[in-house]
């Protein structure tokens, strides 16, 4: 393989290939332009997550996947899904998704035969295409799943395919799932059949949408579903624009224009201002982005800690920082389920540096930092993870309005609390699962100010895990410490 960052896997052929018993992975897609799968079989693969026949699964955003055919291929018997796409590190910068297959097959899968799951929304958003042809999934436990998908982004088409005995985990399961993400802050959709049917030995569900996201609404759907009990056609389920606005409609917002903080420039709030404690272990999941404020000349002090996710094991947990002119400075590596401090002197530029910190596929956070530092939210919201505490935004003198949303996702939920600068409780909302908006407009948005968020675990539902923050109106940055708040230079 090719490791050289930038440089992809171009005009690749693989044809006439048996991956049999591999451990983790039947076939691994990082990035792959014009390549082409082809007499392929995908089996018996199990061990380490997510033990999948075949895994589209970008690292980062510049690694595209398009001009990309899988024809001829065969999946079974592998301990996860057969076709798996884990797409939550690609965003609009990734370029175009392009991913067709032709006469492909799944059986006997562990999970689903078909699993697929990206983000859409400001920043996620991407044409391209995901064509399903003259393919069979058959005899797998869970439902063909089609989450995330945006009805602004790439097609998702499913034509001449048969689903044979599917989703048999839960007779009531249907046999085609589509969702939304809680990272999610578009609209979903842009999904389309054309000659698909389901048989099966029971009556089930064809197709259902959970309205999941921030706006939980669907749109640019068409086809119709047929189903089939023991041979004998007993439905058929239609998708149209009419019916995905009256059963799904969006969610009603205030709406406030999001900041693009890409090219603003900041200075502190409080210049020279030293936090006096450790900050809260507010985690971002896998990969993290930080906003640092800086001058030419400064020291940057910094602790980076790690954590563990559920029972993942770690893959590559390191550091480092880019220039507000783009130039890549290294921090190093941090131990598993350990921290570590760095320290840079003499900056060379003034201006925002960006911290990147990986602790794929596990949680990351900043416990300390000597320069004003805040967890960038713009153009799209980072998924925050299990972390619990406190964080700060800085709201201008003379701002009209302006809103901060809250998003849990089903079972993993949030209990959030907001504080005036005068120390007021404004708001608190506890079991946060889909989207909570608070809004803040009148004389407490012109006066302006520090306001402080408590994150907390809900109170009924079982777990505070993924959830994410946006905020709109002033600049979206998750403040670590009072005393470390940039402002916009006016």
């Amino acid at each position: 393989g090719v490791s050289a960052r930038g440089v992809f896997p171009t005009d690749i052929v693989v044809r006439d290939v048996i991956c049999d018993g591999h451990n983790r992975q039947g076939i691994s897609v990082i990035a792959g332009i014009n390549c082409l799968i082809e007499n392929t079989k995908m089996i018996n693969t199990w061990g380490t997550p997510p033990a999948a026949g075949i895994d589209f699964e970008p690292n980062h955003a510049g690694e595209p996947i398009r001009g990309f055919v899988m024809r001829n291929c065969e999946s079974y018997n592998n301990q996860g899904a057969g076709y798996e796409f884990a797409l939550p590190n690609m965003d609009a910068s990734s370029g175009p998704l392009e991913i067709t297959f032709e006469n492909c097959t799944s059986r006997n899968e562990g999970k689903s035969a078909f699993s697929f799951h990206t983000f859409n929304g400001p920043g996620y958003d991407r044409p391209g295409l995901i064509y399903v042809k003259n393919c069979t999934f058959e005899d797998n436990p869970y439902p063909i799943l089609l989450n995330g998908t945006s009805a602004n982004g790439f097609k998702v088409l499913f034509e001449d395919v048969t689903i044979k005995n599917i989703a048999q985990k839960d007779k009531t399961t249907p046999a085609i799932s589509a969702s939304g993400l809680a990272r999610c802050e578009g609209t979903f959709g842009n999904i389309h059949f054309v000659n698909t049917k389901v048989y099966d030995t029971v009556e089930r569900p064809l197709f259902s949408f959970f309205p999941s996201g921030m706006l939980g609404s669907l749109d640019k759907v068409s086809g119709t579903i047929e189903g089939y009990v023991n041979g004998k056609k007993t439905q058929e389920f239609t998708l149209t624009d009419e019916w995905a606005h009256k059963n799904f409609p969006p969610r009603q917002f205030h709406s406030v224009k999001h900041i693009d903080i890409t090219k603003m420039a900041f200075e502190p709030l409080t210049p020279g201002a030293v936090p006096s404690k450790p900050f809260s272990p507010i985690s971002i999941r896998s990969t993290g982005y930080w906003n640092i404020l800086a001058n030419k000349g400064d020291t940057l002090n910094l602790t980076l800690v790690t954590w563990q996710l559920g029972k993942y094991l770690p893959r590559e947990m390191g550091a480092y920082i880019t220039t507000p002119s783009g130039k890549r400075i290294e921090l190093g590596a941090v131990p598993f389920k350990s921290e570590a401090s760095f320290t840079k002197e003499n900056l060379p530029e003034s201006g925002i540096y960006t911290l990147v910190f990986n602790a794929s596929p596990n949680l990351g956070y900043v416990k300390w930092c000597n320069l004003p530092i805040a967890i960038r939210q713009s153009p799209s919201s980072q998924n925050l993870c299990c972390g619990t505490g406190n964080f700060y935004f800085y709201v201008p003198e003379n701002t009209p309005e302006f809103t901060i949303q809250f998003t849990g996702e089903g079972a993993e939920g949030l209990k959030a609390t907001i504080w005036a600068p005068d120390g007021t409780q404004l708001w608190q909302k506890d079991d946060i699962s889909v989207t909570e908006q608070f809004v803040g407009e009148g004389d407490l948005a012109r006066k302006g100010g520090i306001f402080k968020v408590l994150i907390e675990k809900p109170t009924h539902l079982p777990v505070i895990e993924d959830h994410f923050i946006r905020i709109d109106g002033v600049p979206s940055l998750l403040g670590l410490a009072p005393e470390l708040l940039m402002k916009p230079v006016k």
